[in-house]
């Protein structure tokens, strides 16, 4: 059967969002970083950067594969939309198998586009993602130039249904000093208090919480919270609300936080997005503290995993995370 590529608009358009969730949603793994919530307000915030260049692969109407890229103006290259300092996870959106078919006919409309585009630099692709396979022997047989690379690794954790079985899969130093701290802050004076929410109103709130300590935690992380990001993730905490996407943790002392963690409850996984803390109690390690209660909830909530995200932080390790890469794949016109 013949297929049909599709470029989309310079903005989005009222079919898009339909035939994107859609197609999602026949998808497995899923990420919430590939739903059109996410990327829609990526771009909606950062999309000036660049030219809207969402293709969409049809056969005989329906859709079997979409790539939202655009083109980024500085570099010459297509990108994935969502940008590769927020989203940890990117890819093409396509119908399982159907992959290869989807990149031949993005590959062939570009082997014949204008000079302007320099090719591909596609950032964030899981270790399990199809496109690893098929991108690059299809790009080096069209004479594109490849490069692929292993360019961080998201440390996750398979849970098990209980607590003290997860506690279990710790070595004895690990899993005593989790309790330890836990304990500690609970007998604290005033006591450490856990919360935590996923309502709209609630959330609303305590992301202006989780920004504060996310800034007040380290140099880096102030610099990265600046208003834009600000405002995209007071803007993505609503949304993600509305949808039953988003769980944001709070660690309390005397009704003032001390810890906070955005995270994302998607399909079948808890995706620890980001944190800060109050550095003047780090005596009471509310970081990890935290992350304990978070992980119960995820137990409590029948997870099957927790993905700690991008990074090579040790406490990560410590709690049982194990490594799995993210690539990059660049693909250059000759």
């Amino acid at each position: 059967m013949s297929l049909n590529l599709t470029l989309s608009p310079s903005q989005p358009n009222d079919s898009i969002p339909e035939e994107w969730s859609h197609l999602l949603s026949r998808i497995t793994p899923e990420t919430p970083f590939s739903t059109w919530e996410w990327q829609s307000l990526w771009w909606s915030h950062f999309g000036q950067q660049g030219k809207w260049s969402v293709f969409a692969v049809r056969e005989q109407g329906e859709v079997i594969g979409i790539a939202p890229l655009y083109w980024e103006a500085e570099s010459g290259y297509l990108k994935f939309i969502g940008g590769e300092d927020l989203s940890d996870y990117l890819d093409i959106l396509s119908l399982p198998g159907r992959e290869p078919q989807v990149w031949d006919e993005i590959l062939k409309h570009l082997h014949s586009s204008p000079r302007g585009i320099n090719g591909l630099d596609l950032h964030c692709l899981p270790a399990n993602s199809p496109t690893l396979q098929a991108l690059p022997s299809l790009a080096q047989s069209l004479g594109y130039r490849v490069m692929v690379e292993v360019e961080e690794v998201c440390p996750i954790l398979k849970l098990p249904e209980s607590w003290e079985a997860y506690l279990s899969l710790l070595n004895g130093k690990d899993r005593h000093e989790l309790r330890r701290k836990i304990r500690k802050a609970e007998a604290a004076s005033p006591p450490l208090r856990f919360r935590q929410c996923s309502e709209e109103e609630c959330a609303r709130q305590d992301i202006k919480s989780f920004i504060c300590l996310h800034r007040k935690s380290r140099p880096d992380k102030e610099a990265f919270m600046n208003e834009q990001r600000e405002g995209f993730f007071q803007e993505a905490s609503k949304t993600f609300a509305q949808k039953g996407w988003l769980r944001l943790y709070i660690l309390e002392r005397e009704a003032m936080g001390v810890a906070a963690m955005l995270c994302f409850d998607y399909g079948k996984t808890l995706y620890l997005y980001n944190s800060g803390h109050d550095p003047e109690l780090s005596f009471l390690s509310p970081g990890i503290v935290l992350i304990g209660y978070c992980l119960q909830d995820a137990i409590s909530l029948g997870k099957q995993c927790f993905d700690f995200m991008r990074g090579k932080e040790g406490y990560k390790y410590r709690l049982g995370g194990k490594d799995s890469p993210i690539y990059r794949i660049l693909v250059e016109r000759p």
